[in-house]
């Protein structure tokens, strides 16, 4: 299986790559449309603001090619910023349309009085598996957070897992069909993240 890693400039690359090589993937990293074309699965991970994430994307020539990949059947796994780029719009700094695989919007955590559930949700958290879950991911362990906005989705089938973070349910992990999508870094997530990526894997 080919499996790429698309590079738009808003992510460290070297990371993910590597914990894809460590679970037995050759990821190539992608810098152009018609090598996504050429893939039979695609990662879109990625660090920073979701319009300028968009800018990048358009600008490269990436959202066409997307598209094109996902109408085709071909796995599209989004990390982070990679997980809400696959919703419809973002409300981060400015109103932003996303890449639409996904009904639903970006919005930004809502504040809370404790100091230990401020804004942004940085750190560990366990994962609470909903009925739809059941798709062949291994979810169990603690996965490694860094974000400010959230997806609120409209259809909550599509939510597979989330984490609880003081008051509010955070949509941690997403899908719909061939579009998975994980908030936290699990490049980042040691064990527990490794074994989500051979699992995630074996179930496309």
């Amino acid at each position: 299986m080919r499996l790429g890693i698309v590079d738009y400039g808003m992510c460290n690359i070297l990371n993910v790559a590597r914990a894809f090589e460590f679970c037995g993937a050759a990821p190539e990293v992608l810098s152009s449309p018609q090598q996504i074309l050429e893939m039979d699965a695609v990662v879109l991970p990625g660090v920073g603001a979701f319009n300028g994430a968009m800018i990048e994307l358009h600008r490269r020539g990436f959202v066409e090619a997307l598209q094109a990949s996902v109408a085709n059947g071909r796995p599209l796994l989004g990390i982070c910023l990679g997980m809400q780029l696959l919703l419809d719009r973002s409300e981060e700094f400015v109103v932003s349309d996303g890449l639409g695989f996904i009904s639903g919007s970006v919005q930004r955590i809502p504040s809370q009085v404790e100091k230990s559930f401020k804004v942004p949700h940085t750190g560990w958290g366990e994962l609470q598996v909903r009925p739809a879950g059941n798709v062949g991911l291994n979810l169990e362990g603690s996965f490694y957070f860094v974000h400010s906005y959230m997806a609120v989705l409209e259809d909550d089938s599509n939510c597979l897992a989330s984490c609880q973070y003081g008051e509010i349910d955070i949509v941690s992990v997403v899908r719909s069909a061939n579009v998975t999508g994980f908030q936290f870094h699990p490049e980042k997530s040691g064990v527990s993240g490794l074994d989500l990526i051979k699992s995630y894997m074996e179930s496309i």
